[in-house]
């Protein structure tokens, strides 16, 4: 189609984006919500709470995307350990000085894997992400500066 608005785009313009699957939650997410522990709840929640049918069994909310797209998808899995921890080390290397302590990157890496899996093992495999990693690196390096 190559319109926005009725207007043609540019020949060279090239769009990516990524999808959400529909996920349903696992048993074991239904089990542990709590959704009465007395908090004040946004609204943004109350409305998740109000939804009925399939939308209440899904992980988060998905919206469908357009038929026209649907050629257009791949399904990449999830990373196995190893290759998540090749990330993990990867990402680290932006922390400050953290790699030339060998030993405290190691150990660094090996928490952080290991939280991955515990988390995942607590949940469900989404309930973890490489910007978690991300947000580390930030927060070590904020409290060097």
């Amino acid at each position: 189609e190559k319109t926005l608005l009725g207007k043609s785009l540019p020949s060279n313009m090239i769009f990516l984006g990524a999808c959400n699957p529909r996920r349903k939650k696992t048993l074991k997410i239904m089990i542990n919500e709590d959704d009465d522990i007395g908090i004040r709840k946004t609204r943004y929640d109350i409305q998740k709470l109000l939804g009925t049918g399939l939308d209440r069994c899904l992980l988060h909310t998905v919206v469908p995307i357009p038929e026209t797209m649907l050629e257009y998808i791949w399904d990449y899995g999830y990373l196995n350990e190893s290759t998540e921890t090749a990330y993990i080390k990867t990402m680290l290397n932006t922390c400050h000085n953290l790699s030339s302590n060998q030993r405290l990157f190691n150990l660094t890496v090996t928490l952080l894997v290991h939280s991955h899996i515990h988390f995942q093992d607590l949940e469900d495999a989404s309930s973890v992400s490489l910007r978690d990693i991300a947000r580390f690196c930030r927060l070590y390096n904020w409290y060097l500066d």
